[in-house]
């Protein structure tokens, strides 16, 4: 491998087409001193402003003390990394950005301790692509001073620490831009052979918490690694800002959230005043990285294992792997890549969704949705189902055994898959004898980035640089530029419909708790499990049978679903004793159906439909003449009014839903400051998780009869004032469309009906489950975008007014009359068992005050 003294080779230009002039020499360096206090650097005071900064004069002494203890021949070496890092753009004003901070030349020349001729002569270099400095050729080799075997160790060791931590500290995230530009020099490959990697750096930038310091870091690196010798804070700051500070970054206060317990401890920290605080407060610290660490190996063993499934050698152990997650919605707003003129700033346009899923060891799939498309459990579950279809037949075709086991991995939320259907959908299938056990696994809040996280960041590369897309066909065709990794196949696929996964778990009548956070297990030091497991009853071990809890009435079977947790993913034991998920009895009973039903969409409210329909005829008038994406925001606002469009079927999920299971296969030191039960936060025990059977009442009865009536079509409840050509449509004594006749009969909505899609029945090869692909929408009131009624406007009948003249009570306000078609969309849980509804729903779909205050009515 090339040595450090001798000198750099021409670095290719950034188009590759030549290579540029060799390195000139540099002048000498003259000895600066320290950036002065005055701060006088320009007329913005980049200085001064750094100064005001504790957090960014930490960074500058981190610099200097870099400075001070280089070497010679790496100084200008260091230098030159930090000019070229914290040039954000070629030329021009203040070009410089450091830590988020602009600064002007004086100012930099000031950090960096350099002259304006060495600052000259660095700035031309940058530009001019290469990758090192310009070497001093008055300094030959044997004039270099040389350096002893502790030093080398010293630098050795230091590298080490920093690997370490970007392999097990540092986490992906989708907000990086690219991979870092210039990785992969040919001329400096071909020179370092076998040792390319190495030289090259890591393959992927990563990030920290902000706010992390290379102290910590070197305090927490050495304390994990303890056969390496730790070197002095100067070489570790040194090797860092050389080698490590562009592939291993501090992500700023507005990239994710920060762990709390990490937080938590830094604090802590700061405030430890004695060794046996610091020993306390340092060992809860490094064992909850530990637990994070742990986390993140078990994952890696279970794709690992998920790979060796695929290439048929799973064995006992064959494992399917699926990983899922959503990505910003506002990188795709339809039109992008267009003029940002002042003209279109009142303009909407409506955001697609981007559905992430690994598929480890086979694929990786982005699916992109309408935004008309409810976020939640049922969309999720049918991107599940689709990739349980499509891995079913893909091994059947390679000739490998089905797995016993699923994993299905997501982000710690509930509204994703950490929620009662998934693990109805996770007990239906284990039931069904298609697998063994199904698992689903989250990691710890604040440390959940992963390998999926880093698939966008190269995502939002690609859509940054492709031209107008005007269309969801245009951000597929953009997406398949992502290069996939480690073997996978890539595909991209659009969504149209949902299957109704709520529907079908509802007569199981079983309700779960105790799975999500909540503010109460907070306060009594409790956490939410992140590994369910749900498997049946004889394949339990049997000195576990024995203490399987039940809360159901029914007799025990073996062919019972028994949910099984544990606190993290690394965890040697269950948090708590097994217990009965779900009868065999009422899963018999939902056997002998199928999912039948699509889950609908959400409506529109009517400024939604009216500002998309003005940005479709804007942006199809010329100069711009973007003719597709006006046809496509035209058709959205259309199809989501007619509650149906031909195209709204499902992707194809025959097999997961009624599909048979495969074959088997010395000093005085200062008091303690800190009482180890002001820690008692960092060790908080799991929380109970348990099943129970629904019981009804007669307000749950209330609920589900108001349930059942928001799910039929609109045209089937009462009638609802409409405007323009609908309204006209019904004064002719038509139907509109979306609506029929007869309010009995399913809606056919007029031009668009829809071919149903057909699925194979259980047990039967012929007959088939039919999808109605038209099912109208229904107003959801969990949406933030859901309005009024078009046009309705209720008055309340004098006689229904309460007698008291005085104001009502807050308290009392949800008791005051309402329009009778408002509850019908006050739909919360609150609003559910109250049959009031409360301030937020109320809020949400417009109902306000009338004047005197004594009812509810719509907002005009």
């Amino acid at each position: 491998m090339a040595s450090d003294d001798s000198p750099s080779l021409p670095s290719l230009s950034e188009n590759g087409s030549s290579v540029i002039m060799l390195p000139s020499g540099s002048d000498s360096e003259p000895e600066l001193p320290a950036a002065s206090g005055s701060g006088q650097c320009c007329n913005s005071g980049c200085l001064a402003a750094l100064d005001e900064s504790p957090e960014l004069c930490t960074r500058a002494e981190e610099v200097r003390v870099a400075f001070q203890s280089s070497r010679v021949e790496d100084l200008a070496k260091l230098r030159y990394h930090c000019l070229a890092a914290w040039q954000s753009k070629p030329s021009g004003w203040r070009h410089f950005r450091a830590w988020g901070m602009p600064l002007c030349k004086n100012a930099v020349c000031s950090l960096l301790h350099m002259g304006s001729t060495m600052y000259s002569k660095f700035t031309k270099h940058i530009a001019e692509g290469y990758i090192d400095p310009p070497m001093d050729l008055r300094r030959t080799q044997c004039q270099q001073r040389t350096t002893g075997q502790s030093t080398s160790d010293a630098t050795v060791a230091a590298d080490t620490l920093l690997r370490w931590i970007h392999e097990n500290m540092a986490e992906h995230l989708a907000e990086s831009d690219q991979f870092v530009s210039g990785k992969t020099n040919l001329l400096h490959k071909a020179e370092t052979a076998g040792l390319a990697d190495i030289a090259n750096g890591p393959e992927h930038i990563k990030w920290l918490a902000p706010g992390t310091t290379l102290t910590e870091l070197l305090s927490f690196s050495a304390a994990f690694n303890p056969e390496v010798e730790a070197p002095s804070f100067s070489t570790f700051c040194r090797i860092y800002h050389s080698d490590w500070a562009k592939w291993l970054k501090i992500r700023t206060e507005g990239q994710h959230s920060k762990c709390d317990s990490c937080e938590k401890f830094k604090a802590w920290r700061r405030l430890a005043s004695s060794k046996s605080d610091v020993d306390m407060v340092s060992k809860l610290y490094k064992e909850h990285l530990a637990s994070m660490m742990a986390d993140r190996r078990v994952d890696a063993a279970i794709a690992a294992l998920a790979r060796q499934t695929w290439a048929g050698e799973g064995g006992d152990k064959s494992t399917l792997s699926l990983t899922l997650d959503g990505m910003d919605t506002t990188k795709f707003k339809v039109p992008r890549n267009w003029s940002c003129s002042k003209e279109w700033d009142s303009l909407w346009r409506p955001e697609l969704r981007l559905h992430g899923a690994l598929n480890d060891g086979y694929s990786e799939e982005y699916i992109l949705t309408d935004q008309d498309m409810s976020k939640g459990s049922n969309l999720d579950l049918t991107i599940i189902s689709h990739l349980l279809h499509e891995s079913q037949g893909e091994m059947q075709k390679r000739g490998i055994p089905w797995p016993r086991f699923l994993r299905l991995h997501a982000d710690n939320a509930s509204n994703e898959l950490k929620n009662q259907l998934c693990l109805k959908f996770m007990s239906w299938l284990t039931h069904r004898g298609l697998f063994q056990e199904c698992m689903l696994t989250t990691f710890q809040v604040g440390h959940s980035h992963g390998r999926i996280d880093q698939r966008f960041s190269e995502i939002r590369a690609v859509l940054a640089d492709s031209p107008l897309l005007q269309s969801p066909e245009d951000f597929a065709r953009a997406l398949q530029k992502v290069k996939p990794r480690e073997g996978r196949e890539l595909r991209v696929k659009k969504l149209e419909a949902a299957i109704d996964f709520e529907e079908f778990f509802s007569s199981l009548q079983v309700n779960v708790s105790g799975h999500t956070q909540t503010h109460s297990k907070s306060k009594q030091g409790e956490e939410a499990v992140h590994v369910f497991s749900v498997q049946l009853r004889k394949n339990i071990s049997k000195s576990w049978r024995d203490r399987i809890a039940s809360s159901f009435p029914d007799t025990p079977s073996e062919n019972d679903v028994i949910l099984t947790c544990r606190h993290y993913l690394a965890s040697d034991q269950d948090s708590q004793d097994p217990c009965v998920l779900v009868p065999d009895t009422r899963m018999r009973a939902l056997q002998a159906t199928a999912p039948d039903s699509l889950a609908p969409r959400r409506s529109l409210s009517e400024r939604q439909a009216k500002e998309f329909s003005k940005t479709a005829v804007a942006i199809a008038k010329p100069p711009w003449n973007m003719l597709k994406a006006s046809s496509y925001l035209s058709n959205l606002v259309k199809e989501n009014t007619q509650g149906g469009g031909p195209h709204w079927k499902p992707l194809p999920v025959d097999w997961a839903l009624a599909g048979h299971p495969p074959e088997s296969s010395a000093a005085s030191e200062p008091a303690d400051a800190i009482s180890p039960e002001e820690m008692q936060w960092a060790v908080r025990k799991p929380a109970t998780v348990a099943a129970k059977p629904v019981i009804k009442t007669g307000a749950s009865k209330a609920a589900a009869k108001k349930s059942k009536a928001m799910k039929r079509p609109a045209a089937a409840r009462s009638p609802e004032p409409v405007a323009g050509k609908r309204k006209a449509a019904e004064a002719a004594g038509s139907p509109p469309c979306g609506a029929s006749a007869n309010a009995s009969d399913p809606p056919q909505p007029e031009g668009c009906e829809a071919d149903a899609v057909s699925l194979p029945s259980p047990g039967s090869g012929e007959e088939g489950l039919h999808f109605n692909s038209a099912l109208p929408a229904k107003p959801t009131a969990s949406s933030a975008t859901v309005g009024a009624p078009r046009g309705a406007v209720v008055a309340v009948p004098t006689d229904e007014r309460p007698a008291a003249k005085e104001k009502p009570r807050k308290r009392q306000l949800g008791k005051l009359p309402m329009p009778d078609d408002a509850k019908d969309y006050l739909g919360c849980t609150k609003c559910k068992y109250s049959n009031i509804g409360c301030a937020t729903c109320r809020r949400k779909v417009g109902l306000v005050l009338n004047a005197d205050e004594t009812a509810w009515t719509w907002a005009t």
